[in-house]
């Protein structure tokens, strides 16, 4: 059975997905692209030590001939959790990139396609706001944000090896938070996110005031 990157693109599609791709050989794309930013700007030693340290800018073993870098952002509802503190219920929204449950779902969808043609897949620990970015999956918007189509910043991104070859690709390399985007555009994305966190900001800010 021959797969294509449409049968794959389109099966993620169905189940709410959306994905992108980029050659293997963008990695040290990636890679150079986050040690530029740790010289211009340094991160900050927790994320340096907690996160940015464990990204793998070569593929796994159990891939070695990967070929491809896939990146899929999956819709992520609004979730509210509660509290209780003093016999009183504190209610906080939840961030959509701490909600793990569409993992499983999206790497099954992108084995329905692969499998049956041969192709491997492995989890892939990037930079995966910056693949998505970078390969036409999302686009920065406020104080670096991203942004998929149909979804807003309700997403969660997730990126994979794989062995399935890349014959077309669009990557935009080296192009910083919300550089090169028309203003209308870069307006529309800073509106998006305004609508999209005020009523969290404000109700969260409310029970921080209103607490004991």
């Amino acid at each position: 059975m021959t797969v294509s990157l449409e049968n794959m693109l389109s099966n993620l599609e169905s189940k709410g997905f959306r994905g992108s791709i980029a050659s293997i050989r963008r990695l040290e794309d990636l890679r150079r692209e986050i040690e530029s930013r740790r010289r211009k700007t340094g991160f900050d030693p927790g994320l340096e030590r907690d996160y940015l340290s464990a990204f793998a800018f070569s593929p796994p073993a159990r891939l070695p001939n990967a070929r491809s870098l896939l990146a899929v952002a999956a819709p992520v509802p609004q979730v509210e959790i509660t509290f209780h503190r003093n016999g009183k219920p504190v209610r906080l929204r939840v961030p959509p990139t701490y909600l793990h449950d569409s993992d499983a779902a999206v790497e099954r969808a992108i084995h329905e396609v692969l499998s049956p043609s041969g192709y491997s897949l492995a989890k892939a620990n990037v930079p995966e706001k910056l693949l998505a970015v970078r390969s036409g999956l999302a686009e920065y918007g406020k104080n670096n944000v991203a942004y998929v189509l149909g979804m807003g910043s309700f997403h969660r991104l997730t990126a994979f090896f794989s062995d399935f070859p890349c014959e077309t690709e669009w990557f935009l390399a080296g192009r910083a938070a919300g550089d090169d985007l028309p203003a209308a555009t870069r307006k529309k994305l800073e509106e998006l996110y305004m609508m999209e966190y005020k009523n969290i900001l404000d109700r969260n800010l409310g029970v921080l005031m209103n607490r004991d």
